[in-house]
């Protein structure tokens, strides 16, 4: 018997005993569903956020007045250390060689009222500057961004123009209501539409010194929330945010070690997604394994059966010819078809759920290299599972099996 009718031959068989191959089957099925799903999940999250930070630029740094450094080393998923940023923080950066400019951004929650809606929501204080330096990122789709100087004004996002206030669209020039004090639409950014970006696409922005006095009980005197740094061109933003965490221990008065902020550049951001990642291949790793295990144990109990019940069928097949490696062969392919079967129909299984959550907004990327390992991790399954009963199978001899009825 040569590869194909030995293949044709475990089929017929497995069409048999189609009720126990399915219930075989159906122990693969789960795990590899739920691999091939976080692995799409986890890899559209990594393409999203690479896609968002080359909105952002390379040549951009953020500081925030956490200490960020433990989750992106994996060493601790807490943020150990959290502190205060304040307005002369900026003065000490702006002493750093390759800095071009700075812009602060500040965070506080406000009561906000358009026509019959009433709700609290996030408001954004920031400098003018902060649109320019982020144009590909906070485009304009009506109206305009802030200018400095400007009073009570504001503009949305697009989450924020168009779902907020119970989906009643926005426009500019329409008055939104912020702690009882009329403020005027001036523009609505375009929808990001990331994975990162949900709370950016519906943030409200206010010009930053007006908006400090609209969340004065919020903010201590001085302080900023964020600040946002641009790299002169030919500089190395790792090098500049280096010197810039130098200068503002200095100015906090702490070692490195011990700081109470981070400064963030795209390799930091990019270092703590792959913490991420890591973590979900790890935990991917346990499912696979657990897979492996539950679905080796089902195939090789369905295996040691099957050799049980053709004692008599391996016995003819000897005798007529067959040699032990045919029939290693015919029971290693039937378990492998039976792996091959879950890992199908887990790809299907898992092709409706990433298409589930996709109509959530929730990014995926289902590629060749996921389907391939789903697919050769569930035969692989089948075919480990099935070498011993195969073996045994093998080693019957040809006399005693024809005894069998």
């Amino acid at each position: 018997m040569d590869l194909l009718e030995i293949t044709k031959y475990g089929i017929k068989n497995l069409r048999i005993r189609h009720l126990r191959s399915t219930l075989t089957i159906i122990g693969i099925v789960l795990g590899i569903a739920t691999i091939v799903t976080l692995m799409s999940i986890g890899e559209g999250v990594r393409v999203d956020i690479q896609s968002q930070m080359d909105a952002f630029g390379t040549d951009m740094i953020f500081v925030v007045p956490f200490n960020l450094e433990n989750f992106a080393s994996a060493s601790t998923l807490s943020m150990t250390t959290a502190g205060k940023l304040y307005e002369r923080d900026i003065d000490y950066i702006e002493r750093v060689p390759g800095v071009q400019s700075t812009a602060r951004v500040n965070f506080g929650r406000a009561a906000l009222r358009f026509r019959e809606s009433d709700i609290t929501a996030a408001v954004f204080p920031a400098d003018a500057s902060v649109f320019e330096e982020f144009g590909d990122y906070l485009e304009i789709e009506e109206g305009r961004h802030l200018r400095d100087g400007e009073g009570k004004v504001l503009v949305l996002a697009n989450d924020a123009a168009n779902v907020l206030f119970n989906n009643q669209k926005i426009s500019p020039g329409n008055v939104i209501y912020v702690n009882g004090e009329p403020y005027r639409v001036v523009g609505v950014l375009k929808k990001i539409g990331t994975s990162l970006s949900q709370q950016d696409d519906s943030a409200i922005y206010v010009p930053y010194d007006q908006g400090n006095k609209l969340l004065a009980d919020y903010l201590a005197p001085g302080e900023v929330f964020s600040i946002y740094i641009k790299i002169r061109p030919g500089y190395d933003a790792d090098e500049v945010a280096a010197q810039v965490e130098r200068q503002i221990a200095n100015a906090h008065r702490v070692p490195l070690d011990k700081k109470d902020f981070s400064v963030m550049t795209p390799s930091f951001i990019m270092g703590m997604v792959g913490t991420v990642m890591d973590l979900l291949n790890l935990f991917l790793l346990a499912i696979a394994a657990v897979s492996a295990f539950v679905g080796g144990i089902g195939i090789s109990n369905t295996m040691f059966m099957s050799v049980l019940e053709r004692r008599r069928e391996i016995g003819v097949l000897k005798a007529i010819g067959a040699t032990r490696t045919t029939i290693l062969l015919i029971f290693v392919i039937e378990s492998a078809i039976i792996g091959a079967g879950g890992g199908l129909l887990g790809l299907a299984i898992g092709y409706l759920a990433l298409t589930m959550a996709g109509s959530f907004g929730i990014p995926y990327v289902l590629g060749a290299y996921q389907i391939s390992f789903a697919f050769f991790f569930s035969v692989s399954v089948g075919v480990i599972s099935g070498l011993i009963p195969a073996f045994n199978a093998s080693k019957v001899p040809a006399i005693e099996a024809l005894r069998y009825e």
